[in-house]
């Protein structure tokens, strides 16, 4: 996904705009690279951050990335109205895939809004990002190793039937998140990739299955004195905000 973005906002979004771009690698393990543009003889250099589809809930990340790398500029397949206006207000450039651009830093400003010209790059949705295979993803991302255990450990451990196993790890293979060390053990790669990744599908696929419902305190009174309630500790617990204060 990275360098496909990086291709096409390099060599075509930006030249559109007769803007000459070089793309060169991090020097900082919190950002994705540092791309030098260069419009009308004048040169800038950004940070950059590089999403798939950036969300609400990635903002405040994205925003304590722009206080220590500054200017910052976010690349992204899809970056939505509402997501774009909180970035220029908070003066952080944008770039996504349908040809919206908003470059602002000392001489340069370029702003293209509203470009309706589509640029689809279908991307692949496997095994390793369904419900079942998000589980896995998930216990591989807590712990590397436990990427070599066999596929009844890893089954019984992420909690799917081990028939699943293999076809999430071909897929994680195929994605370039695992490789083989010495031709046998498997070793988890793009591990930032493959993390956002995990948290989109989180949101889209299998965050919406956990919900069990809102509930309430069959007695109305009990909801101003919860806090006296007896409870019992070994069936059952908090959750939401009183869980986090008490």
């Amino acid at each position: 996904m990275k360098e496909r973005l990086i291709y096409t906002v390099t060599e075509e979004i930006l030249k559109e705009h007769n803007v000459n771009a070089l793309w060169t690698e991090p020097v900082a393990k919190d950002i994705d690279g540092i791309l030098t543009i260069t419009y009308k003889r004048i040169k800038q250099t950004f940070y950059v951050a590089i999403r798939k589809e950036l969300r609400n809930y990635q903002l405040d990340q994205i925003f304590h990335q722009a206080k220590i790398y500054n200017p910052l500029l976010v690349i992204a397949e899809t970056i939505f109205p509402k997501i774009r206006n909180l970035l220029k207000e908070n003066k952080i450039g944008y770039i996504d895939l349908n040809g919206n651009v908003n470059i602002e830093a000392d001489n340069i400003m370029i702003k293209v809004e509203g470009n309706r010209e589509k640029r689809h790059y279908p991307e692949k949705h496997g095994r390793a990002f369904t419900k079942t295979g998000l589980k896995a993803t998930l216990l591989f991302l807590l712990n590397a190793e436990k990427i070599n255990d066999t596929y009844r450990e890893i089954a019984r451990n992420a909690g799917i039937a081990i028939g699943n196993v293999k076809l999430i790890l071909d897929d994680l293979t195929e994605g370039g998140f695992l490789l083989r060390k010495d031709g046998k053990k498997f070793k988890l790669t793009n591990k930032k990739d493959l993390l956002q990744k995990w948290i989109t599908g989180y949101n889209d696929k299998l965050k919406p299955t956990l919900f069990l419902g809102n509930f309430r305190f069959i007695e109305a009174d009990d909801f101003n004195k919860w806090k006296e309630l007896k409870i019992d500790g070994g069936n059952t617990c908090w959750g939401g905000g009183s869980c986090r204060k008490y």
